[in-house]
């Protein structure tokens, strides 16, 4: 049997996973409250400051997911990629700049989690290898 046949066609995936403390990023927020703006478009904080309970979870892990977007296509910057959560609960991610150019086209699937004081988001993108 042909083993490399068995994979033809297979689409490689890249996965990252990153976690990040929330107590770390409500510090961060409240000792410089400006950071939001330069880390998060106007509809992530938006969408963050309704949670009314835990905004900051929910900041600590779209930094998560920006994180590991950003190693897993190799560059771009933070306020370049734009976590969303549709009307439907999912999660997308809008990318603009140069991690548009490094995504270029690109699928990526994306979970976001919270336990405890961390927030985690788990990428997996189509890798370009």
């Amino acid at each position: 049997m042909d083993v490399v046949g068995l994979f033809e066609g297979l689409t490689r995936v890249k996965t990252v996973l990153e976690t990040v403390e929330i107590n770390r990023v409500e510090r961060l927020i409240r000792r410089f409250p400006r950071v939001v703006e330069r880390l998060f478009s106007p509809d992530e904080i938006r969408y963050c400051w309704t949670q009314k309970r835990f905004p900051f979870q929910h900041f600590a892990a779209r930094f998560a997911a920006k994180c590991a977007i950003r190693r897993a296509l190799g560059g771009g910057s933070l306020s370049d990629i734009c976590i969303l959560r549709e009307a439907s609960g999912t999660v997308s991610v809008d990318l603009y700049g140069h991690a548009r150019q490094l995504a270029h086209g690109r699928t990526i699937f994306m979970s976001l989690s919270h336990e405890g004081n961390l927030s985690a988001a788990l990428i997996a993108i189509e890798s370009s290898e």
